[in-house]
C-alpha cells in the first residue's frame, strides 16, 4: 500500500473561504451565544487571523474544559475551547 501524500493540504485548509466555509457551519443555532455575536462583529478580522496564525504554525489550542456527565451513564467529558 502507498502512503497518501497532503500536497498543498494546509493551503487549502487555510484558504479565506474555507474558513467562512467552517464558520458559517460551527454558527449554527449558537447565533444567541455571546461567544458567537463578538465573532459576527468582526468576522473577517477573526477568520484573516486564523488563517495567519495556522499558516505560520503559531495556533496552538487552549486548555479542554473538563465536567461530569451523569445522563444515561455517568461519564467524563473534556471539551475543546
Amino acid at each position: 500500500m502507498g502512503s497518501r501524500r497532503a500536497d498543498g493540504l494546509l493551503e487549502r485548509l487555510t484558504t479565506f473561504e474555507a474558513h467562512c466555509e467552517a464558520a458559517r457551519y460551527a454558527r449554527r443555532g449558537k447565533r444567541r451565544w455571546r461567544a458567537t455575536e463578538a465573532f459576527e462583529h468582526r468576522p473577517e478580522y477573526v477568520l484573516l487571523a486564523l488563517q495567519t496564525t495556522l499558516r505560520d504554525g503559531s495556533f496552538h489550542l487552549g486548555y479542554y474544559h473538563e465536567f461530569d456527565v451523569r445522563y444515561a451513564a455517568p461519564r467524563r467529558i473534556r471539551a475543546a475551547p
